[in-house]
């Protein structure tokens, strides 16, 4: 029971959920309202788990936690149906799987192809690599870095299940905060950013602002982890985990800015591919980080390497987006 239900819970994952949700918001003509819409979704999501285990807590039976969470489920599925209309947007092929392609023999071979169609993008739009590998390193990295933060508290600071408990709600509280402050914040700054340059392009605008809040994200991120594997008092793991939340946020900066380098037509593909290497750095995060902290003499070390992977993040998409301007 205990395998199913972490196989459904990987069906119904909070990247898939973005992913939908995302390609609801990039179906809009205007750049600066599709970043905007996935800033406001991750931060209610941080809000949501963040007040979730104080809810739970005030239960005395915590089954009384799963009918509430169906209860919102029901609500979240008609508010879908009967308030978010379908609408069309014009697909685009991603020549991937042909069902005539009489090369394609193999069975195995059919589904493989089929199973990375998505990547197809990075293919026919190859400078987007270095925003895909951006995503994927940084998903490594967040996929793991708070089970091993939970441990390491726990093994050095004698941190109890409450105490992290604590930390946790604390970082997603500040994730959906600086979220909120930087919607609300940054489009005046970059307003007049662009008066002061006479650049009345929103896309472009929107552009620079989501890739600076990206690039800003991930060097708090990388500072954090150094501080916390250099941390020596417990009051200072809680500062860390606040100033670490910053790095929850980047996903939705990358995913915005990334969608102002496509066309509308071309957006849901690319958010396709964008989730696909969102969930591949998610599986393979445990596995890289969660190994060597199991075999790593210093547990510490285990946050700077994960520093390490977040440097190349950044850089990888601060050059994406030069060779972009170069080649462009």
């Amino acid at each position: 029971m205990a395998l199913s239900g972490r196989v459904f819970e990987g069906l119904a994952s909070d990247n898939l959920l973005h992913f939908s949700l995302n390609a609801v918001y990039a179906q809009s003509p205007d750049q600066d309202k599709i970043s905007s819409l996935m800033g406001y979704s991750l931060a209610f999501y941080m809000i949501g788990i963040s007040v979730s285990p104080f809810i739970a807590g005030l239960f005395a039976n915590f089954t009384v936690s799963f009918f509430m969470a169906f209860g919102f489920f029901a609500v979240s599925i008609v508010y879908l149906q009967t308030v978010v209309g379908a609408s069309h947007i014009e697909q685009v092929p991603m020549n991937g799987y042909d069902r005539n392609d009489k090369n394609l023999t193999s069975t195995r071979r059919k589904w493989l192809k089929t199973a990375i169609s998505p990547l197809k993008t990075f293919q026919t739009n190859p400078l987007h690599i270095f925003t895909g590998l951006s995503l994927f390193l940084y998903n490594i990295v967040q996929s793991y870095v708070f089970q091993a933060f939970m441990v390491h508290t726990s093994v050095r600071f004698g941190f109890t299940g409450k105490s992290n408990g604590f930390v946790l709600s604390i970082a997603h509280s500040v994730a959906a905060a600086y979220i909120l402050v930087t919607l609300f914040a940054m489009p005046k700054i970059s307003r007049c950013i662009r008066s002061s340059r006479s650049d009345t392009g929103s896309t472009s605008g929107s552009r620079v602002r989501d890739l600076v809040l990206a690039l800003t994200s991930l060097v708090v991120q990388i500072l954090s982890l150094v501080a916390l594997g250099l941390a020596t008092r417990p009051w200072q793991v809680y500062c860390i985990a606040a100033s670490l939340a910053v790095g929850l946020c980047t996903p939705s900066f990358i995913k915005a800015y990334s969608m102002s380098l496509f066309a509308s037509i071309e957006k849901p593909a690319a958010l396709a591919a964008l989730a696909m290497v969102e969930t591949l750095g998610s599986v393979l995060g445990p596995v890289v980080l969660g190994g060597l902290q199991s075999y790593l003499s210093r547990d510490a070390a285990v946050f700077y390497v994960a520093a390490g992977l977040s440097g190349v993040s950044f850089f990888s998409l601060a050059i994406g987006d030069v060779v972009g301007r170069v080649t462009l």
